[in-house]
């Protein structure tokens, strides 16, 4: 009779049996086409019964679905081969959905590698390969895949704007480091049901026009100096843009608006970014802005001061303020970083570049009372009281003009009399005197 123990060895032997009997991991055997398809009986049935053969790390340069059963399989890795060209052209359908054909050589795809005999594929990796020209209807047949990937392939600017046309299905797209300086602007707005974009690693100086639908956008590494297009897609949720050598500043209030299901914004490592800020003067839309952000990175950049009027409604409503190891400058203006409950658990590296006496200086550790607010207090008051004392002098003056008003008023009246000599009740007492008076000239005199 066999023990306990025996019995638990056995049963999980089974069910090991049961859950991996339709898996072959052939994988880092040196297999080259050749060898795989000269196997024994044994290792044919097993490849005949497989829904998931695993062929990394081999040597296969090509592969050809005709040279085994493959009637079951539904996942394929060819990953890490040297394969240059595969070919799907012996039976009538196949149900694979899954292909990996990632990290090997291969410099196109002819019109016998994804035809219509794979169009259940719903996963398709391309990525590290040697494609340079990917034509029009390469993904013709492709309507169901949801998952595509051509990371890391010198394409360069030879995408055709219609080549994805027919993936209606598809939600991830990597385009990450393809070499491309611009994309189609009616590439990515077919894609209706694409939730998460990778665009990134690529010299790309515009964002592209971009589908309505998108929740995540990885735009790292590009050469965008503006940022544009976001607002039209109101549904995006995750925004990266780490290690962008030449964006210097982000407008929430005008970049960002609109995004009210934006939760998470990372953009680190980017040497030139300087400032963050919310343009705008609409107070109301303000309190309505990145409603849904509950992360806020900008770690290891060149960020000296933030404002606090302008961004102090959005720092608040986050959850958590990531700006480490930035050259701040440690005056007043900075103090409300202090009460912040967001950058807490970022305290380490929130250190000092200025001025010199607080250089290298965690930014918590420097009591309130040395920033010295007195002499920036003092100068802000100064001004307030020589605005009010102005406005102070212009209301005396006004009145002053006022009350007076109706003196000067008779004051000028009797001055215009003064200058004007005016002859009334003349009674002439003789013809003489009335006769004089006819033929003398009257003048006035001042």
């Amino acid at each position: 009779m066999w023990d306990m123990k025996e019995k638990v060895i056995f049963l999980l032997a089974i069910l090991f049996t049961v859950c991996t009997a339709n898996k072959l991991d052939l994988s880092w055997q040196g297999l080259t086409k050749e060898k795989f398809f000269q196997h024994d009986g044994v290792v044919s049935a097993k490849v005949e019964n497989a829904t998931d053969l695993n062929l990394c790390g081999n040597l296969f340069d090509s592969f050809l679905d005709c040279s085994a059963n493959l009637d079951k399989l539904q996942r394929l890795d060819l990953s890490q081969n040297r394969l240059q060209r595969f070919f799907f052209l012996c039976k009538n359908e196949d149900n694979l959905i899954s292909l990996n054909v990632s990290h090997n050589r291969l410099p196109f795809l002819n019109d016998t590698a994804l035809t219509e005999r794979i169009s259940k594929l719903e996963i398709l990796d391309l990525s590290f390969n040697l494609i340079e020209v990917f034509p029009k209807h390469t993904l013709q047949h492709m309507k169901n895949l949801k998952i595509l990937s051509m990371r890391a392939n010198p394409i360069g600017d030879n995408l055709h704007e219609d080549s994805f046309i027919h993936l209606n299905s598809l939600i991830e797209l990597d385009l990450g480091n393809i070499s491309s300086k611009k994309l189609p602007s009616q590439l990515l707005t077919p894609l209706r049901n694409l939730q998460r974009l990778n665009l990134a690693s690529n010299p790309l100086q515009e964002i592209p026009p971009l589908p309505t639908g998108l929740q995540t956008l990885d735009i790292s590494g590009t050469d965008i100096l503006i940022l544009r297009q976001l607002t039209d897609v109101p549904k995006l949720q995750v925004l990266t843009m780490n290690e962008m050598p030449y964006l210097e500043e982000i407008d929430l209030g005008k970049d960002l608006r609109g995004l009210n299901n934006l939760a998470t914004i990372r953009a680190q490592n980017c040497p030139k970014l300087k400032n963050i800020f919310v343009n705008t003067t609409d107070s109301d839309r303000d309190r309505q802005l990145l409603p849904s952000l509950k992360l806020l990175s900008l770690k290891n950049c060149s960020i000296g001061k933030i404002d606090a009027t302008q961004l102090l409604p959005v720092m608040n409503k986050t959850a958590e303020v990531d700006i480490e190891n930035n050259p701040l400058i440690c005056d007043c203006e900075i103090i409300w970083i202090l009460d912040l409950n967001s950058t807490r658990n970022h305290r380490e590296n929130l250190r000092c570049e200025s001025p010199l006496k607080y250089h290298g200086k965690r930014l918590y550790d420097i009591p309130t009372e040395e920033f010295n607010c007195s002499s920036f207090s003092s100068i802000l008051y100064l001004i307030l009281w020589s605005c009010l004392g102005l406005l102070l002098l212009g209301l005396v003056i006004g009145s002053l003009i006022f009350l007076l008003r109706e003196p000067l008023g008779q004051w000028r009246t009797r001055l215009r009399r003064r200058d004007t000599v005016t002859y009334t009740n003349i009674i002439a007492t003789s013809s003489e005197g009335q006769k004089m008076l006819e033929h003398c000239d009257i003048t006035d005199y001042p």
